[in-house]
């Protein structure tokens, strides 16, 4: 079978336990962004901040996820081509939360004029579960890692087994994509 059939069928598979609001945010129209995003990709202007709901569904300021991560390295263009480039096999959309690389500040980041004032022209960190591709800093989920050490972050799980099976048909695409369990922060940051 087909690497592209068989994470077709894996996302069938997923899509059936995605929340709602999840598949709603995961198939919002495209906003424009700093680089040029493909047609299956996502792209919100706007973090994800603390709701109400969010708090009330995980219970915790705490929730244990597994994410799963495509590749590491320190040079942005690298990991950026990658990910388009498994966006192409495996039509995974991307979702950028609206923030670019800014090389003056060897940072991704949001916009200097992001109506989040409290984190414009700084990075705002991918902390929810979502079946997406995007560029964080491995710091975030990895406590051993280095502060500017990026990741192509192919996915944030609730469940070790579908973390698991997104992994397994990764490692079809690049054997050095692994998972990472972590316990994160969910509050509220600002």
């Amino acid at each position: 079978m087909s690497k592209t059939l068989q994470w077709l069928l894996f996302l069938i598979l997923v899509s059936c336990t995605t929340p709602s609001h999840e598949r709603e945010k995961m198939n919002a129209d495209p906003e424009e962004s700093a680089m040029p995003v493909a047609a299956s990709a996502v792209s919100s202007t706007t973090p994800m901040l603390c709701t109400s709901e969010m708090e009330s569904s995980y219970g915790e300021e705490t929730a244990t996820f597994y994410i799963v991560i495509a590749d590491t390295g320190s040079s942005y263009q690298q990991l950026h081509s990658k990910m388009f480039a498994m966006n192409g096999v495996f039509k995974i959309p991307i979702d950028t939360m609206g923030r670019s690389y800014d090389a003056a500040k060897d940072l991704i980041a949001l916009p200097e004029d992001d109506e989040d004032e409290v984190f414009a022209g700084d990075y705002y960190p991918r902390r929810f579960p979502s079946q997406t591709l995007s560029l964080e800093y491995l710091s975030l989920y990895q406590q051993k890692a280095t502060e500017k050490t990026m990741a192509l972050v192919a996915g944030i799980y609730e469940s070790r087994n579908t973390a698991d099976s997104a992994l397994t048909v990764l490692e079809q695409f690049d054997k050095k994509a692994f998972m990472v369990e972590t316990d994160m922060y969910i509050g509220c940051i600002h």
